[in-house]
């Protein structure tokens, strides 16, 4: 038995579940009478922290309750989705609170804090008898701590002079706070975020699983059941590229001028220029242009998925400096007998490829499809799932989005589509963002 278990609130999974009035939250903390802890939860770095630190203190036994920001979208179901994942790790009480100021239609710009904060006022003025919780924990690293001691001092006091009964703080009785009023404690706020999560790391590392922030950012679906489904946020692909070096008029036109970006897929069985020997049979693709430095003519052939984790693929160093990402001479012998395949004059000129470090790392989302996006207040998202330079006309429509004017045109690529599950087409090409 784990430490975490003997200190533990045992309770059913069942139990978890959506609570939309303050009423309801506290009958179901009262429904624990060992519980002597409120543990907000947001699933990030900091409440995670927290946690982990509550149940390793044999003083506190954990209600875990996530604030839902209805405002969010998906983000607020992404946050509800781990923070009961990581009640459940722990196998901790846990409710989903829709009881605040935010959910009602007419307050819904009331911040978090203060919405949260008033319904767990509530909770504990509503319990019978008093107030049966002895601590509020809190999530704050060093950056934020005295921000967020700041945020509950009203809120503690206001509970201070309702349980005195006095109308200023001169009235208040000692024993009615020492008794029923719940003391903050936030035992990691000389850490910061990153020392933080480089503790989870060290002292439970499964935990990382459950965290949904900018340190560990995965994704949600809605799928055809109605459900919102967990999967990751990116996925990176190695992009396959090169030059043959070949006369930088090589693919002049009859009218004199360069072609366009060639793109071909097929489904053609594809042979060896070299050694005629069979590539594949299966579909593939290329593209290829004349290279812009006059080098020949540059391309690739279709990516192929990182077997990684997003958060272990070694990103940096980039590109030809990555000794990890680079092509093959499989992809030499692929890609030139391709181009014979599609254009008789490459036929005999493999030799002619130009050896040296290429290729890199693209960076997909779940369907392959750009993001752009408001996510929070003054934050605003561009993923462009490596379309690169395609995206810079974008840039007139997202500066006006952001000065307030919405684009129809970028409403397709919001991040709500995955909640809503109205995804774009999945690519038939052995290129994802075709």
């Amino acid at each position: 038995m784990s430490q975490h278990e003997k200190q533990q609130v045992n309770v059913s999974k069942s139990a978890n579940k959506t609570l939309k009035t303050t009423q309801e939250m506290s009958a179901a903390i009262a429904a624990h009478p060992d519980v002597n802890t409120y543990m907000p939860l947001s699933a990030g770095i900091e409440s995670t922290a927290a946690l982990l630190y509550a149940v390793r203190d044999p003083r506190l036994k954990p209600f875990c309750v996530h604030w839902y920001e209805q405002r969010y979208g998906l983000f607020a179901d992404a946050m509800a989705f781990y923070t009961q994942k990581q009640a459940e790790y722990f196998n901790l009480p846990y409710g989903n609170d829709m009881s605040m100021l935010s959910m009602l239609p007419h307050t819904k710009e009331v911040p978090i804090i203060v919405s949260g904060l008033s319904a767990f006022m509530s909770v504990v003025l509503g319990q019978p008898g008093g107030a049966k919780l002895k601590w509020f924990m809190m999530g704050a690293n060093a950056e934020d701590d005295m921000r967020m001691r700041l945020q509950f001092r009203e809120y503690r006091k206001i509970m201070a002079l309702y349980s005195s009964d006095a109308l200023d703080g001169t009235g208040v009785d000692l024993d009615k706070v020492i008794e029923d009023i719940p003391q903050i404690l936030n035992p990691l706020d000389f850490l910061t975020k990153a020392e933080m999560y480089a503790l989870i790391v060290r002292h439970e590392p499964k935990l990382l699983d459950t965290i949904w922030s900018c340190f560990m950012p995965k994704g949600v679906l809605k799928g055809k059941d109605g459900k919102i489904h967990e999967t990751d946020m990116w996925k990176y692909w190695f992009l396959q590229e090169g030059v043959i070096g070949v006369e930088p008029d090589f693919l002049k036109m009859n009218n004199g001028k360069q072609p366009p970006v060639i793109h071909v897929d097929s489904t053609a069985p594809l042979y060896s220029d070299t050694t005629k020997k069979l590539i594949t049979d299966k579909i593939w693709g290329i593209y290829y242009k004349p290279d812009i430095e006059g080098l020949g003519v540059q391309g690739g052939t279709s990516p192929y998925i990182v077997d990684k984790h997003f958060d272990q693929v070694n990103v940096d160093p980039y590109g030809v400096e990555s000794p990890e990402y680079q092509t093959t001479e499989a992809f030499n012998d692929m890609w030139c007998s391709a181009l014979a395949h599609c254009q008789k004059r490459f036929e005999g000129k493999s030799g002619l490829y130009r050896k040296g470090p290429s290729g890199g790392l693209g960076c997909m989302t779940p369907d392959s499809f750009p993001i752009f996006d408001r996510f929070l207040e003054n934050v605003y998202m561009i993923a462009d799932a490596n379309h690169g330079y395609k995206m810079i006309g974008v840039g007139e429509l997202v500066a006006k989005e952001i000065l307030g004017t919405e684009s129809d045109l970028l409403k397709p690529f919001r991040f709500n589509r995955y909640e809503k599950g109205e995804l774009h087409p999945t690519s038939n090409s052995p290129f994802p963002w075709s």
